[in-house]
Parts: C-alpha cells; sequence; structure tokens
C-alpha cells in the first residue's frame, strides 16, 4: 500500500510541474524545488526566464530531464545545476545568452558533464558581439570577463 501511495505522489508531482511549460515564471530561486528528490522531469521551457539563481535546482538528485529552451536566459549563476548527479537531457537552447563572468559557473558545469544531451541544437552566445553564435561548449573561460563597474579612475 505505501509502494501505491507513494507512486500515486510521484505520478502527481510530474503532472504537476509539466504544468509549468508556458507561464509566466520570470526567475528561478535558489532551493526553489527543495524537497523534490523523486522528480525525474521538470518542464519550465516557454517561461520567461531570465537569470537562473546558485543552487536553483538543489535536492534534485533524481532529476534526469531539464527543459529551460525558449526563455530569456541571460545568464546563470555558478552552481545553479549543482546536485544534479542524474541529468542526462539538459535543453536549453533558444536563449539569449550574454557570455561574460556571470556565465563561467554554467560553462565549467557544461565542460565537466560531457555526458548530457543538450537537443537538437547547442545553446550560444547572443552577446557580446565578439562571442555572437559560439557555442557555449567551445568556449574557453578565460574568453568569459566582464567589465569593471568602477569609473572614479577614468581621468
Amino acid at each position: 500500500m505505501e509502494d501505491k501511495k507513494q507512486l500515486l505522489n510521484v505520478f502527481s508531482l510530474y503532472i504537476y510541474i509539466r504544468g509549468l511549460f508556458g507561464n509566466s515564471i520570470s526567475t528561478i530561486e535558489e532551493n526553489a524545488f527543495n524537497g523534490l528528490s523523486s522528480l525525474l522531469r521538470l518542464g519550465l521551457s516557454f517561461n520567461r526566464i531570465t537569470a537562473i539563481e546558485g543552487n536553483a535546482f538543489n535536492g534534485l538528485s533524481s532529476l534526469s530531464s531539464l527543459y529551460l529552451s525558449n526563455n530569456s536566459i541571460t545568464t546563470i549563476q555558478e552552481n545553479a545545476f549543482n546536485g544534479l548527479t542524474s541529468l542526462s537531457i539538459l535543453y536549453i537552447n533558444g536563449n539569449p545568452f550574454h557570455c561574460d563572468c556571470e556565465l563561467k559557473g554554467f560553462v565549467r558545469f557544461m565542460k565537466s558533464r560531457r555526458d548530457i544531451l543538450y537537443g537538437s541544437s547547442h545553446p550560444e552566445c547572443l552577446s557580446p558581439g565578439v562571442l555572437k553564435g559560439t557555442r557555449l561548449a567551445d568556449l574557453s573561460v578565460s574568453n568569459l570577463t566582464c567589465l569593471s563597474n568602477d569609473v572614479s579612475t577614468i581621468h
């Protein structure tokens, strides 16, 4: 009886999470899915997500498929994908990535997890212009720089 109850909970949870496609979600905050360790698939495509905070997917140790394509993601904070040890599919194409120092953690993640399938097309930089069209997986972390905000030293 307990197994049947757990199966129903997982099934209900999958249907609920699948229902997140095409909403107006704009940010994925730290620990947003905490407590959902049995979740296998998470669909967040076709939303308005612009940024993914660090540890956003913390606790999703069983997650095998993550769908984030066709949002407005420009940056992904360091450690956003920590703990996704079972991840094998990550659809993240169709986002306007700004390839600067804020994306270093995600590029490192991609390089360390070459076993992940990224769908029909790999994610690419939209900006800055010098990197436009470059696949994230082909970037060198040393190419991802940010300009200093300190303008007080300009003479």
